[in-house]
C-alpha cells in the first residue's frame, strides 16, 4: 500500500510502501526498491532532488536524479541541529520547486526556502 507519492513531470514516481520501503516507479520498468539507511516515513521530490524523512526524524537528500540516472548520487543527511536542540521531531515533509514544508509531531508547520541542501 502506497502511503506517500511524489512526481515531477516526466520524472519517476517516488513512493513509500506500508513497510516504509522507498520505491522508484517509472513508465518503462517495474518498481525498484531504493536503498536507504532507515525506514522511510515520507518522500518529496522536485527537479533532480529527492527528499526523504526517515523514522528517526532525519531528512536525507539525494541530488543528481534524472531520467538517465534514476538513483541519483549518494544520500546526504541534512543538518537539523537547530531543530533538534528545541526537541522538534518532524513527521511529514512536502517539497516544491523552491521550498520545503514540514510538520512536527506537535502539529507545528516549518518552512525552508530552497530545495538544494
Amino acid at each position: 500500500a502506497v502511503v506517500s507519492t511524489q512526481s515531477t513531470g516526466t520524472s519517476p514516481v517516488w513512493a513509500v510502501n506500508g513497510d516504509g520501503e522507498l520505491l522508484c516507479l517509472t513508465r518503462s520498468c517495474e518498481p525498484r526498491l531504493v536503498e536507504i539507511p532507515e525506514v522511510t516515513v515520507c518522500v518529496g521530490a522536485t527537479l533532480g532532488v529527492l527528499w526523504v524523512l526517515d523514522i528517526k526524524g532525519r531528512i536525507l537528500v539525494r541530488h543528481g536524479i534524472s531520467e538517465g540516472n534514476l538513483m541519483g548520487d549518494q544520500w546526504k543527511v541534512l543538518n537539523l541541529t537547530q531543530l533538534t536542540q528545541t526537541m522538534v521531531h518532524l513527521v511529514h515533509i512536502s517539497v516544491s520547486e523552491c521550498s520545503v514544508w514540514a510538520v512536527d509531531k506537535r502539529g507545528l508547520v516549518w518552512y525552508r526556502s530552497g530545495t538544494h541542501a
